[in-house]
C-alpha cells in the first residue's frame, strides 16, 4: 500500500487562499480601469430594423450645431454600439445601413460629470428607393484568424447550404471525425465540443448524431480553439470546437423531425424531433432523439511467452474473439429561458438520457507449444449489461449591465449518473478434438456505478477603452464516484465468493478555479490575448475493501498568450502558447476488474496521476484560405494504456499507467480547391513526429515515428437540389506508446436530393464502402510479445429524411455552459 500525500497547513492555507487572492486582483483591476474611463461620458444605445438587431451597422456621432463628424462607430452583431471619452456638448447620433432610410437620434445634451447615457432604440426603414426583394449583406472570408483560434463563418456560405452541422464541421481545417464520432483536432484527441460555449454533455456516439440531426443553416460560426482562453476549463490538451447559432432574428414556432434507416451487419434505426417557441418575454425548447445500432466486432490476438530472459519460446496463446454490442438509446432535453428585462435573463435546462445495451462475446483461446500444436483450448463466453443513465439540471442567470458588452453570468449545475453493471462468464475447458478435460469455470458479478457531480461558476466580462476587453471568473466544482465491484464463483450447485475480486471504491474530488484574460486589438494589424488560470485540486481515493487511501491537494497555474499579426487584406500570422491538463477518468481510478475472458482483464489504477503539456503554435494563413500551423507540444506524465502479462498463468491485462513524457512535432496544411462552379474540394494534410520516452513495464522505452494523416471531401453541387459528396481518409503507421498500429484507410460516399423549397431533404449514405477501417497493430517490449487485428463491421448504407417547419428565423438558446464539462467528460461509457 502506497502512501498518501500530505501536505502542511500552511500550504493548505496558501492552495485554499490562492483563488481568493486572483479574484480580489481582478476586483481591483476592474476598479481601477474603470476609474481610467472616467474621463468624458460614454454614449450608447442600439440600431434595429423590422427583422430584428441590425449587425455591423456604421453609427456616426455628430455635433448638433453644424453636424459635423465627431466620432464613428459599428454596430455589433446584437446592434449595439458605444461612443467612449465624449466630452460635454450637444450632438445626434445617426444610423446608415446600405438599402435603408437614415435613423437619426433626437439632440442629446451632455452634461461634465455624466458618465453613462443610453440613448433611445434606432430604428432602420426600408428605402422607397430600394428594389422590392433585393438584400445587400457584407461577406465575410469563410476563414479568419482571431488570437487563438481559427473561425469558420458558415452563415451565408454557399459551400456550407444544405449540410448538416456534422459535415461543416468535417470540412474545417484540421478536424476529422472517425467512424466511432470521437472528434480530433490537428491529430489531437480529447477535443471538446460547445454549442454557443456551452458544453454538449454527450458520448461521442450521441454528439455524431446530434450534429447529423442539425442543419448547418442554423449555425453562424465554428470556432477551433487549440489554445482555448482561461475563461474555458484547463481540461483538455486537444483543444475546444465552439459552434456557434445565429441570433434569435423573430418570434413564433418551429421544429423539425427525422426519421431514418440503415442496413449493414444489422439493420439500425433513429427518429427524433425539437420544437422551439419564442416571444418577447421567454423561450422555450425540447427535444428528443431515439436510435438503435448494433455493433460487430471481431479480435484475433496472438501472444508469446518465453522463458526467464526471454532466450526461448515457450508457449503461444491465439484469441479468436467475435462481439455484438446492441443498444437503444434515448435523449431528451428541454429548457426555457425567461427574459425578465432586456438585461436580465434567468433560464434553466434539464437533460436526460438513458441507453439499454449489451456486449456479448464468444472468445475461443488457444494453447500452443513453441512448434504453434495447439495443446488445448479455453472458450468463454461473457454476457455484460451496459444499462446508462443520466439527469442533469442547469440553473443559470445573465445581466448585460451596460449596451458595450459588460455582462455578469451565474450558473448552478447538478448531474446524476448510474451505470449498473452485471456480467456472466463461462469458460469451457476442451483438447484440440473437443473432448472435455475438466469442468467449466462460471463467475458472475455485478460493477455498479453511481457519479454525482456538483458545480457553480461566475463569469464577468468587461469591455475597455481602446479595442480591449477583460473577463475574469471564479469556478468551484465537486464530484463523488461509488463504486461496488462484486462477483462469485459457482462451486459445484453452489456460489461462492470471489475474494480477489471483490471491491468497494470511492473517489471525491473537488476544483477551485479562478482566471483572468485580456484581449486587445491594436493599430497595424496586431491583436493579443493573454490569460491566467488558477485550479486547485483536492482529491481522495479509498479502497475501503483493502483500507487504502491516497490524498492529492495541489495547485497548478494554466497560462495561455496569443499574438496575431494581418498581413494587408488576405493574410495572417499568429505565436501562441498555453499549458493545459488531462485529468485521469474516474473509470481509469477504479481498480474493478472487466473480464473479456478468463485470461484478459482490465483495470484501473487509483495512483495514476494527471498530465500536463506545454503547446506551441504557429499559423499562417494565405488568401484566407490556404492554412498551414506548424505545432509543438510536450505532454508530461502522460496516461497511457499500459499491457502487463503474468507468465506463469498466461494471463495478460490491461490498466492505465504513466510514462515520462510523449512530444509531437506537427505540420498541418490545409488546402481548399474550386475545380469547377460545381465541384470543389476541401483537403487536409498532417504530418506528425511523435516520441514516447518513460519506463514501461519496468523496462525503458525511448521510441519515435513519423506519421502522416491525410482527409479529402469532394463535394458536386448538381441541378435541381441533387448534391453528392465523396470523402476519404488515410493513416499510416503511427505509434501509441510501445504499441506500433498500421496504416488503415476509408472512403465513404453519399448523394442528397432537396425538397419543399430546402424545407427538406433526403440523402442516401454508404459508410466504409470497402470494410477497411479496421486495427492492426503489434507490441514488444520486456516480456510482452503481441500482435492483434480487430475488424470492425461498420459498412453501412442508410436513407434519412429530415422536414423542418415554422418559421425558420427562431434560433432559441438550446444549450448552456453549465461548468461540469471536463467533469463530465472524465465519465466513460461501456469498457
Amino acid at each position: 500500500m502506497k502512501p498518501a500525500i500530505i501536505y502542511s497547513r500552511s500550504s493548505f492555507r496558501m492552495l485554499v487562499l490562492a483563488p481568493a487572492l486572483l479574484f480580489l486582483i481582478l476586483l481591483s483591476l476592474v476598479r481601477s480601469l474603470r476609474a481610467q474611463e472616467k474621463e468624458g461620458s460614454i454614449l450608447e444605445g442600439k440600431v434595429q430594423t423590422s427583422e430584428g438587431a441590425a449587425a455591423f451597422v456604421t453609427v456616426t456621432l455628430l455635433n448638433a450645431s453644424d453636424s459635423s463628424l465627431v466620432k464613428g462607430a459599428v454596430t455589433d452583431e446584437a446592434g449595439h454600439y458605444r461612443f467612449s471619452e465624449v466630452p460635454a456638448g450637444q450632438y445626434l447620433v445617426c444610423a446608415s445601413m446600405i438599402g435603408m432610410e437614415r435613423a437619426c437620434s433626437a439632440p442629446v445634451r451632455l452634461d461634465t460629470g455624466q458618465q453613462t447615457v443610453g440613448l433611445p432604440l434606432l430604428t432602420l426603414r426600408p428605402g422607397t428607393h430600394v428594389l422590392q426583394g433585393v438584400h445587400v449583406k457584407a461577406a465575410r472570408p469563410y476563414i479568419e484568424h482571431k488570437p487563438g483560434q481559427t473561425i469558420v463563418n458558415v452563415e451565408n456560405s454557399i459551400v456550407s447550404a444544405g449540410n448538416t452541422a456534422l459535415e461543416v464541421l468535417e470540412k474545417s481545417p484540421g478536424v476529422t471525425v472517425d467512424k466511432d464520432g470521437n472528434i480530433s483536432l490537428n491529430g489531437q484527441s480529447g477535443v471538446t465540443v460547445m454549442i454557443n460555449g456551452r458544453p454538449t454533455h454527450l458520448s461521442s456516439k450521441q454528439l455524431t448524431a446530434l450534429l447529423k440531426g442539425m442543419s448547418a443553416d442554423a449555425l453562424s460560426q465554428i470556432e477551433l480553439m487549440t489554445q482555448p482562453p482561461s475563461r474555458y476549463d484547463a481540461a483538455g490538451t486537444g483543444g475546444m470546437i465552439n459552434l456557434k447559432m445565429k441570433k434569435n432574428a423573430g418570434t413564433g414556432f418551429n421544429g423539425n423531425l427525422t426519421v431514418g434507416g440503415g442496413l449493414g451487419a444489422f439493420p439500425r434505426y433513429n427518429a427524433g424531433g425539437s420544437l422551439n417557441y419564442r416571444n418577447e418575454h421567454f423561450s422555450a425548447y425540447g427535444n428528443y432523439n431515439f436510435n438503435h445500432d448494433k455493433d460487430k466486432s471481431s479480435l484475433l490476438l496472438t501472444r508469446k511467452f518465453f522463458s526467464p530472459g526471454g532466450k526461448s519460446l515457450q508457449a503461444i496463446l491465439r484469441q479468436m474473439s467475435e462481439w455484438e454490442e446492441p443498444a437503444d438509446n434515448h435523449n431528451a432535453q428541454v429548457g426555457m429561458d425567461y427574459f425578465i428585462t432586456p438585461a436580465h435573463t434567468l433560464g434553466f435546462v434539464l437533460n436526460g438520457s438513458a441507453s439499454n445495451s449489451s456486449f456479448h462475446s464468444h472468445s475461443p483461446v488457444y494453447f500452443m507449444d513453441a512448434a504453434g500444436k495447439t495443446d488445448s483450448l479455453a472458450t468463454s463466453d461473457n454476457r455484460t449489461g451496459g444499462r446508462w443513465e443520466n439527469l442533469s439540471a442547469n440553473l443559470h442567470y445573465t445581466w448585460d449591465m451596460d449596451s458595450a458588452g459588460q455582462q455578469l453570468s451565474f450558473d448552478a449545475d447538478y448531474a446524476y449518473f448510474n451505470m449498473p453493471g452485471s456480467q456472466y462468464i463461462r469458460t469451457d475447458f476442451t483438447g484440440p478434438e473437443g473432448d472435455t478435460l475438466r469442468s467449466p469455470e462460471i463467475r458472475r458479478g455485478g460493477q455498479p456505478t453511481r457519479v454525482n457531480i456538483y458545480s457553480a461558476k461566475m463569469d464577468y466580462t468587461l469591455p475597455l477603452k481602446g479595442n480591449a476587453k477583460l473577463e475574469g471568473g471564479l469556478k468551484y466544482s465537486l464530484a463523488h464516484t461509488d463504486n461496488n465491484s462484486y462477483f462469485e464463483t459457482l462451486s459445484g450447485d453452489k456460489w461462492q465468493p470471489d475474494a480477489g475480486n471483490i471491491s468497494h471504491f470511492v473517489y471525491r474530488e473537488n476544483i477551485n478555479a479562478a482566471y483572468l484574460n485580456l484581449s486587445k486589438t491594436f493599430k497595424k494589424g496586431w491583436s493579443l490575448q493573454a490569460g491566467l488560470r488558477g485550479e486547485q485540486t483536492i482529491s481522495r481515493a479509498e479502497q475501503l475493501t483493502i483500507d487504502s487511501t491516497v490524498k492529492r491537494n495541489y495547485f497548478q497555474l494554466f497560462p495561455n498568450i496569443s499574438l496575431s499579426r494581418q498581413l494587408g487584406k488576405d493574410n495572417h500570422v499568429s505565436l501562441s502558447y498555453a499549458r493545459r491538463v488531462d485529468r485521469p477518468s474516474y473509470q481509469d481510478l477504479n481498480p474493478m476488474t472487466f473480464y473479456v475472458d478468463k485470461f484478459t482483464y482490465q483495470s484501473g489504477n487509483p495512483y495514476l496521476q494527471p498530465q500536463f503539456s506545454h503547446n506551441i503554435e504557429l499559423s499562417y494563413t494565405l488568401k484566407n484560405r490556404y492554412i498551414a500551423t506548424l505545432a509543438y507540444k510536450r505532454t508530461d506524465h502522460i496516461m497511457t494504456q499500459v499491457f502487463r502479462q503474468i507468465d506463469s498463468i498466461r494471463t495478460t491485462f490491461i490498466t492505465m499507467g504513466n510514462l515520462n513524457s510523449r512530444e509531437d512535432y506537427t505540420l498541418n496544411l490545409n488546402i481548399p480547391i474550386s475545380i469547377t462552379p460545381w465541384w470543389s474540394t476541401n483537403n487536409n494534410l498532417l504530418f506528425i513526429y511523435q516520441r514516447f520516452q518513460g519506463i514501461y513495464n519496468d523496462v525503458p522505452l525511448d521510441k519515435g515515428m513519423p506519421s502522416f494523416i491525410g482527409n479529402t471531401q469532394q463535394t458536386f453541387t448538381l441541378r435541381h437540389g441533387w448534391k453528392a459528396e465523396l470523402n476519404g481518409m488515410y493513416r499510416s503507421t503511427v505509434l501509441e506508446g510501445p504499441l506500433v498500429v498500421y496504416p488503415a484507410w476509408m472512403l465513404s460516399f453519399g448523394i442528397e436530393k432537396s425538397l419543399w423549397d430546402d424545407r427538406a431533404s433526403l440523402k442516401l449514405n454508404v459508410q466504409d464502402v470497402f470494410q477497411t477501417q479496421n486495427t492492426k497493430a503489434d507490441m514488444s517490449i520486456g516480456n510482452i510479445d503481441l500482435y492483434l487485428e480487430q475488424r470492425h463491421f461498420r459498412r453501412w448504407a442508410g436513407l434519412t429524411f429530415t422536414w423542418r417547419f415554422g418559421n425558420e428565423k427562431i434560433k432559441v438558446n438550446r444549450h448552456r455552459n453549465t461548468g461540469i464539462e471536463e467533469e463530465q467528460n472524465r465519465i466513460q461509457r461501456g469498457n
